[in-house]
Parts: C-alpha cells; sequence; structure tokens
C-alpha cells in the first residue's frame, strides 16, 4: 500500500525514520536527506506484486471464443433437431406388371397376405423368364439378400389382357409377390410406391 505523506520532507523523515529527531539532518536538501526521504518513499515498491495483469484483450478474447463456442453448440443442435424430422422420400408408383392370362384372382391386401413370398425388391438380373431381385425389404418369405423366381411371360410386358402395363427392367424398383416360386402378376407385383409398401408391412404383420 502506497503512503502519502503530507506537510515538508522533514516532516516526513521524522514520521518514518526512528531516529531521535535532534539527530535528524537539519538540512532538508542534502544528500542524506535526499537519499533517506527516497528510501522511505519509495519502499512499498519492494513489496509489490510481481504477477502481470491480465490484459483487456486476452481477457475479451476469452469472452469471444466462449460465445463462439456457444453459437456453435447451438447450431449443431438445430442441425441434428432438423436431421431427426426429415421424413422418409416419398416415391409414387404401383403401376402393375402386365399380366399374360387371365387373373384368378383379384388383387387386394387380405388376398395378397395368403403369398408365399413378398418384398420390396430391386431387380438384379433376367435370364430368359428368370428374374433375380436384390431384396430391400422382406415382407413375408425371408430372409436371403436376394431371391430368383420364375415369371413365364412377364419380361416383355407385350400381352393381349393388359398391354398399357409395367414391365421388368434391370435397375428399378418392384413391390413382387408370389409363390411356389414363381412371380404372381395381376396387381399383385407392381412398381415400387412408398405408401403402397406401408400397406404391404401393414397386411403381413410384424
Amino acid at each position: 500500500m502506497s503512503r502519502k505523506y503530507e506537510g515538508d520532507a522533514l516532516a516526513a523523515l521524522r514520521r518514518a525514520d526512528p531516529l531521535d529527531p535532534a539527530d535528524a539532518p537539519a538540512d532538508t536538501s542534502g544528500p542524506h536527506a535526499t537519499t533517506l526521504f527516497h528510501k522511505i518513499t519509495t519502499i512499498d515498491a519492494a513489496y509489490a506484486p510481481t504477477r502481470a495483469p491480465v490484459t483487456r484483450p486476452l481477457y475479451r478474447m476469452a469472452l469471444a471464443m466462449g460465445g463462439a463456442a456457444v453459437v456453435a453448440v447451438a447450431i449443431i443442435g438445430v442441425t441434428v433437431a432438423r436431421s431427426g424430422d426429415r421424413q422418409p422420400e416419398q416415391i409414387a408408383g404401383g403401376v402393375p406388371i402386365a399380366s399374360p392370362a387371365m387373373c384368378l384372382e383379384s388383387y387386394d391386401l387380405q388376398t395378397l397376405a395368403n403369398r408365399d413370398v413378398a418384398f420390396d425388391g430391386t431387380l438384379a438380373s433376367v435370364d430368359g423368364d428368370t428374374v433375380s431381385f436384390d431384396v430391400n425389404t422382406w415382407f413375408t418369405g425371408g430372409p436371403a439378400d436376394q431371391v430368383t423366381l420364375d415369371a413365364p411371360g412377364l419380361i416383355s410386358g407385350i400381352t393381349s389382357v393388359s398391354p398399357t402395363g409395367a414391365t421388368f427392367e434391370i435397375g428399378s424398383r418392384y413391390l413382387v409377390s408370389g409363390s411356389s416360386g414363381f412371380v404372381f402378376a395381376c396387381g399383385f407385383t407392381m412398381t415400387y410406391d412408398s405408401a403402397i409398401a406401408a400397406d404391404w408391412a401393414n397386411a403381413f404383420g410384424p
């Protein structure tokens, strides 16, 4: 703590110096008095703290970095929340594969549930009247990653019954059902549709 001295220099020396006042120098401008006065008035500096104070620029930088971190966390949180709300892509389809003959059964979800196999698959290859699919989702009959079925008359899609129906194309996605190793047409196999796929999942249950 700094001391503030009031009055003339001699009075200050007398208050700080334990010597008898009679021994104090009469000439306050002499070298002895000047040296003594300098020591007394600067003695507190020897006990001053040596730790450098934190500078304002560093303090402000720390605040800025802290604020940036808070903003970054907030942005990440919003991004995660938005990605969590993202809905699956909706795909429209549902065009039946053309049938080469008269249909013995009409398609509905109750009749569909009688099929041995039903799946969402992508056509991987065609060999004559045989088709192979990479299975995306099994509804019933799984769990192989690929399945091969007979599809006589369904490859060209040119029939007298349904000439405007969909055809099988390698790389395209379909909802496929069948029994006894055969693909069923007449609406039981069609181009992929998101809403119909959900209906198929419900028809076959968990």
